[in-house]
This record gives C-alpha cells, structure tokens and sequence, in this order.
C-alpha cells in the first residue's frame, strides 16, 4: 500500500517502478496525497518522516494477510477526439497543435489563468486511449507559465484524448452496483482502506457521502481513508495502474 506527495509526481512511473522492481505483479494499492485543492503543497509520513516529495509504502507479509480491491470511475466521455501533438511525461504542451491551456479554455470556458489548475479540470479530466485499447482518465493538477498542463499521470504524446464528465446522480446508484458484483468476488474482510478521488467529491458534491455509505454498507467493517490527487488499483478483470477520478477500497483480511 502506496501513498505519494508531491504535485508534480507522475503516479504512473511510481507504479511501473514499484512493478518493475518486484519483477511481478504484485497486489498494490494506494493514492496520492491532496491538501483540499489548494494544491500548494501535500506530505506523507512515516513514524520517523515526514516528506512533500516522496514515497511512504506500508508491505504486508502475504502469508498472514490479504489484500483485495478495484478502481471504479463511472465518468464518461464527452466530445470530439483529440491529439496529444507535445508532451513530455506528465505534461502536456500541446493539444491538436495548440497550447494544452488554449483547448480547455476553449471548451470548458476557463477563465483562471493563475497556476492552480481550476476546479474545472477535476472535474472534466482527459480520458486517454492506450495502444492495447484501454483507457484511464487524466486530471490536470498545475498550470506553467508556457499554457502547459502537469497531470498527475503520463499523458503519452500521441495519445488520442477526450474530455469526461460524471453523468449524474446515477453515478452513485452504478457506482454501488458495479461494488456489489465485486463483493461476491471477494474474500470475508476485516478491515478496508478508501482512496476517493478529490475529483468525485467535487463533482458530486453532497452525494459523496452516499456512495461512501454505500460502500461502507456492503462490507460493513472498519473503514478509513482520505481524498486523493489520483489513486492506484487494478480494474476489473485487469492489472494494477494509476487512475484519476477513481474510488478504491482495498479490503484487507487474516487468512
């Protein structure tokens, strides 16, 4: 279980590199840290540190103890697709040759120029179309100087993109569902750990506390957790991967 701070941090090399150095896939979960869209400055910590760039990681001895969990979204897109023409990593110049900054003006109608990304771009994240015919959404946390974006995930320069947005009050009601399905995959669990994008509760306002009830209420164990600036866990069906826009529990239990 992962936990990064840093604005800038790009979630997906900090999954590769964890994957990468295990040599296999592993169960790994977690999210980056947030500060309640300041985002001016986020920390983890340790019993001996405290770091606003770095990695805390808590492993679990998988003889003794399990870990299950999924990434679920809802958000659907919208719009025309796009081009990523320039990027490096986890910031995006350009968009169909334009400043990437120009583009959501234009279609979001932003009219905040200062260096925090607005509210906007949570809540209207890019979702991007991978070569093995997956997606994952991409939220855009700082705006430089130049009109580019940093995202808190890789944004491939060449990708095809489209804007997203939550659907409604039904998000909660599919949301639930799509959890109760994955209930009957799972083993008895003793405890869970709730990674929720910032992103969710800023789209769906008041209703964030009904689809985490709701997730509460399927399990009904002891549960924590925090909002995050992008969350780490494996689709349904699928491997581990960073995510933005997400909810995450990741159910813990004795074998």
């Amino acid at each position: 279980m992962v936990v990064s701070g840093g604005l800038h941090a790009d979630g997906e090399h900090i999954v590769n590199g964890i994957i990468s150095a295990m040599g296999r896939q592993v169960p790994l979960f977690g999210g980056l840290a947030g500060d309640d869209l300041k985002v001016q400055e986020t920390f983890v910590f340790s019993a001996s540190q405290v770091t606003s760039n770095g990695v805390a990681a808590l492993v679990f001895d998988g003889n003794v103890i399990g870990l299950q969990g999924v990434a679920f979204s809802g958000w659907k897109a919208i719009g025309t697709s796009k081009t990523i023409t320039r990027a490096d990593g986890n910031i995006v110049y350009e968009i169909d040759h334009e400043p990437a900054l120009d583009v959501y003006k234009k279609y979001l109608n932003w009219d905040d120029d200062s260096t925090v990304a607005p509210t906007l771009g949570f809540e209207y994240p890019l979702a991007v179309n991978r070569d093995d015919g997956s997606s994952v959404l991409r939220g855009p946390m700082v705006i430089n100087q130049d009109k580019s974006l940093v995202y808190a995930g890789s944004v491939p320069e060449g990708s095809r993109v489209r804007f997203c947005v939550a659907p409604g009050i039904e998000i909660v009601d599919h949301v639930i569902e799509q959890m109760s399905e994955f209930k009957g995959q799972t083993q008895k669990s003793d405890a869970m750990v709730l990674f929720s994008c910032k992103g969710r509760q800023l789209a769906l306002g008041p209703m964030i506390e009904d689809e985490v009830a709701g997730v509460r209420k399927l399990w009904d164990v002891p549960l924590v957790g925090f909002f995050t600036y992008g969350e780490i866990g494996p689709v349904l069906h699928g491997g581990c991967d960073f995510h933005n826009e997400t909810l995450v529990p990741v159910l813990i239990y004795e074998k």
